[in-house]
């Protein structure tokens, strides 16, 4: 494609960036509604932030968001629209980045239009005016992803160290992005069952740094709220409840059944059948 076509396209964007700011200003400065009360008022204006960060329930939070948050109330100041700015810049960058990953795999045409429906959708636009961590969540799910092709395509210590810190600061900012860690583990073994294994090594190291790191984060955030949850008495199924209060899902036995099944069918079929090589293969070239 002639370098003027990709201007264009560059132009376009840089219309829709001033298109979805202009459909989010009307909402940045709106009065709070809870979840960014709780954020401003037990987090953000707290005299003892980073205790109130350890001690004060920080699993039910958006860990990354809140410090983000903080940082922008220190150098701007108590305004509605400051503890949205950061929601209102991750929003903005998701169009370009959503561009750029779908323009490198399905084409130009496709990208700009899946690039137009990220500024115009509802969705977006009111977690953009929104003091919580959903569209940082979004852009670094993207951004991992586009991070982790790279790496397996081009193994080498930028793209390793970027993945890993793109997937370590991207669970910080909304536990559901364990889920985008998960789908690229999956691959990774789905790859290796395949016999595929060019390359495993480096996201394979990348995904074990990014455990290691978030363990390190998020262990003494859970003794934290251990201590604050059982007060004195036996829990043995706390990790559970944890896990299913931060994924907002209910453990139980016919659960645990279910996804066995699935897991189970799943192996079942990359071992046996021919498409899931070729699918794989497909995303992959």
């Amino acid at each position: 494609m002639s370098k003027a076509i990709y201007l264009n396209e560059k132009f376009l964007i840089l219309i829709l960036l001033c298109v979805a700011t202009a459909l989010s200003l009307p909402l940045i400065t709106r009065s709070f509604i809870y979840d960014e009360l709780h954020l401003a008022t037990h987090y953000v204006l707290n005299p003892h932030f980073w205790a109130a960060m350890k001690n004060d329930e920080p699993m039910k939070n958006h860990l990354g968001y809140t410090v983000l948050a903080y940082c922008f109330y220190q150098v701007l100041g108590r305004a509605e629209w400051v503890f949205r700015l950061p929601a209102l810049l991750f929003g903005l960058a998701n169009i370009f980045v959503f561009w750029y990953f779908t323009r490198k795999i399905f084409g130009a045409g496709f990208a700009m239009m899946a690039a137009a429906l990220m500024a115009f959708v509802p969705a977006s636009i009111i977690w953009n005016a929104s003091a919580r961590g959903y569209s940082a969540l979004v852009f670094f799910s993207f951004f991992s992803t586009f991070l982790y092709f790279n790496l397996l395509e081009k193994p080498g210590k930028k793209n390793f160290w970027a993945l890993t810190a793109a997937n370590v600061i991207g669970l910080s900012f909304h536990f559901f992005f364990i889920f985008i860690i998960l789908t690229q583990v999956l691959h990774v073994l789905a790859l290796f069952c395949l016999r595929d294994r060019r390359s495993l090594g480096a996201p394979f190291k990348a995904l074990s740094l990014t455990a290691f790191l978030s363990a390190l984060i998020y262990i003494p955030l859970f003794i934290s709220t251990y201590h604050g949850f059982v007060k004195g008495h036996l829990v043995p199924n706390f990790p559970l409840i944890m896990l299913g209060e931060l994924l907002d899902i209910k453990f139980n036995w016919m659960g645990f059944g279910v996804g066995g099944l699935v897991l189970t069918g799943w192996v079942f079929f990359i071992h046996k059948l021919t498409w899931p090589r070729l699918l794989i293969r497909a995303i992959n070239t």
